[in-house]
C-alpha cells in the first residue's frame, strides 16, 4: 500500500493465527484484527470442526450474509500491538485493496507487547497472562492447572527473563494505551477503506475520541448468564477459566453482532452499536 509503512512482521516465528473463509468465490473481502473477541477459536480437532466454529461465529455469520471473503487475523488472549503489527503488515502487502472492508477489535490496555522472535516457546496469546505473571509470586497460575503445556512453555520463559520483563514493564502506561486508541481511530478513519474500530473493552477516558461511545463487546458477554459461572475464584473475580462460547458471546448473539457490523458498513450508521438488539436470556 503505503511505502512508508516497513515489512518488518515475521509471520512464522512466532506463527499466527490467521483464518480464511470463501464460500462464495468472491474477490471482495472483509478483514478482521483482534484478540478472542475477533477470534477466540484455538486448536480444532479436524477441519470440521473448524468449519462449525466459523460458521457460528460472528465473522462466518457476517461471511454469509455478505458473500465477501472473510481474512481473520484475531487471536485470543494478544496485545493491542500484535493487532496492530498484521494491520501494517497487511496495508502494505499485495493483499491489500482499497475496496476492502476492515473490522480492527480493540484489546484490554493490561495486555503486555512482548515479543521474543524466534523462539518457538512463546505463544502470543500469553500476553494476557504477563501481567498476572508478574504479581505471581507464588505460582499460582501453575498450581491451579489454570495453564496448558503450551502454555506452560511460555510461562517458562517469562521467568527465564523476568527481570528484563519487568524493566521493560515500567515503561508501559494506561495513558500511552488511550493515546494508541486516539491515533489508531484517526488512521483508520484516513483510510480509503471502510473501517470499523470496535472496542471489545471500556475504555472511559478515551470514549470522546473513538466513533463508537459507551458500548464495547465485553458488556454483552458480562450480561450473558453463562457468564458468571466461568469465574474462576473469588480472589480474582475478573479471570475467567476457559469460555465455551465463540468470542465470549452466544450463539445468538454472534449473530446479532454480524447484523450490525454489516448494517453498519452498508449505511454508516455508528449508532447501531448498542445493546438493542443482543438477546441475554
Amino acid at each position: 500500500m503505503l511505502e512508508m509503512f516497513p515489512r518488518h512482521v515475521n509471520y512464522t516465528k512466532p506463527k499466527r493465527v490467521f483464518t480464511w473463509m470463501n464460500d462464495y468465490d468472491s474477490d471482495e473481502k472483509i478483514v478482521v484484527f483482534g484478540d478472542s473477541f475477533a477470534h477466540s477459536g484455538g486448536m480444532f480437532k479436524n477441519k470440521q470442526a473448524e468449519n462449525r466454529f466459523n460458521n457460528k461465529s460472528w465473522y462466518g455469520h457476517l461471511h454469509h450474509r455478505t458473500q465477501k471473503q472473510i481474512w481473520n487475523y484475531g487471536d485470543g488472549g494478544t496485545s493491542l500491538q500484535y493487532s496492530k503489527q498484521n494491520l501494517f503488515s497487511y496495508l502494505n502487502s499485495e493483499d491489500y485493496n482499497e475496496d476492502d472492508c476492515i473490522v480492527f477489535v480493540t484489546t484490554s490496555y493490561t495486555r503486555v507487547p512482548v515479543f521474543p522472535i524466534g523462539d518457538d516457546r512463546y505463544k502470543p496469546s500469553m500476553q494476557a497472562q504477563l501481567l498476572t505473571f508478574l504479581t505471581d509470586n507464588n505460582g499460582t497460575l501453575a498450581k491451579r492447572g489454570a495453564l496448558g503445556d503450551g502454555d506452560m512453555k511460555s510461562y517458562d520463559l517469562f521467568k527465564q527473563y523476568k527481570k528484563q520483563i519487568e524493566w521493560l514493564s515500567y515503561t508501559l502506561s494506561k495513558e500511552d494505551f488511550i493515546n494508541e486508541l486516539r491515533m489508531l481511530q484517526v488512521f483508520l478513519n484516513s483510510l480509503p477503506n471502510k473501517t470499523l474500530l470496535l472496542p471489545a473493552f471500556n475504555y472511559p477516558e478515551v470514549d470522546r475520541f473513538l466513533d463508537i461511545k459507551k458500548f464495547c463487546l465485553l458488556d454483552v458477554s458480562e450480561r450473558e448468564p453463562l457468564n458468571e459461572s466461568l469465574y474462576l475464584n473469588k480472589e480474582h473475580p475478573r479471570i475467567m477459566g476457559e469460555d465455551p462460547r465463540k468470542q465470549h458471546m452466544s450463539d445468538r448473539n454472534n449473530e446479532v453482532l454480524a447484523v450490525k457490523i454489516a448494517n453498519y458498513f452498508k449505511n454508516g450508521d455508528i449508532k447501531t452499536f448498542s445493546m438493542e438488539g443482543f438477546e441475554f436470556e
